[in-house]
């Protein structure tokens, strides 16, 4: 993140190593679980079970994630694909669940790319 980015952002909200990214993603990823898990009824099982594997990957891969996390392509793909999943999270849940949906893909967010 470059000082403009920056530039009226706490101190304390920003990730500074990429040991506090990786945590950031893991504590984002275990919040998206939690989130996936209260509403396992509505989305289905097999959202259970790609979340799962999702997990699985990520445990696997966790040193290549972390290098490749900070790209530019990196983070245009990640919005691209966490505007998709918030969109439809938010079909099938309703719009009463919206701002937990926009939390959640801006935590995750957060721990990818370089914005």
């Amino acid at each position: 993140m470059g000082a403009s980015a920056t530039a009226g952002i706490p101190e304390t909200w920003r990730v500074t190593t990429m040991t506090d990214q990786s945590n950031a993603a893991s504590d984002a990823f275990e919040k998206a679980k939690s989130f996936f898990a209260e509403n396992s009824e509505k989305l289905g099982d097999s959202a259970s079970d790609a979340l799962a594997q999702a997990k699985d990957f990520f445990e696997q891969n966790k040193d290549k994630i972390e290098e490749a996390l900070k790209s530019e392509k990196v983070e245009d793909v990640s919005d691209n694909v966490l505007d998709n999943l918030a969109g439809f999270a938010k079909k099938v849940l309703g719009e009463d669940q919206a701002a937990r949906i926009e939390e959640i893909r801006n935590n995750i967010d957060k721990s990818i790319g370089n914005d």
